[in-house]
């Protein structure tokens, strides 16, 4: 009995587990990290569905007050495909001046 109601509920798994991690055009699984100096530079990825054709970050320097500048740098775009979908992997690099 056990085997036939692991075939039964075994699709219907699959498609809840497709459905709940599945990308949206709003930027997920965002990780920072560096690229070589983690004191001169950052590195931030995130994931969207594959309706998000490029991608843009933006960092400013923290001030006092509501008025600041964003700097902003253009993200490179990757496919990645798996067994549940498709997605982009947004990927851009900030670097300051030593």
């Amino acid at each position: 009995m056990p085997t036939s109601v692991r075939h039964i509920t075994e699709p219907i798994y699959l498609g809840l587990r497709r459905e709940a991690h599945r990308p949206t055009p709003l930027p997920d699984r965002i990780i920072l990290t560096w690229q070589g100096d983690p004191a001169t530079s950052m590195s931030v990825t995130w994931r969207t569905d594959t309706s998000v054709k490029r991608g843009l970050a933006q960092i400013a320097a923290a001030e006092d007050g509501p008025d600041f500048r964003a700097d902003k740098i253009r993200a490179t775009t990757t496919l990645f495909r798996s067994d549940l979908s498709e997605a982009h992997v947004l990927t851009t690099r900030f670097t300051s001046p030593t």
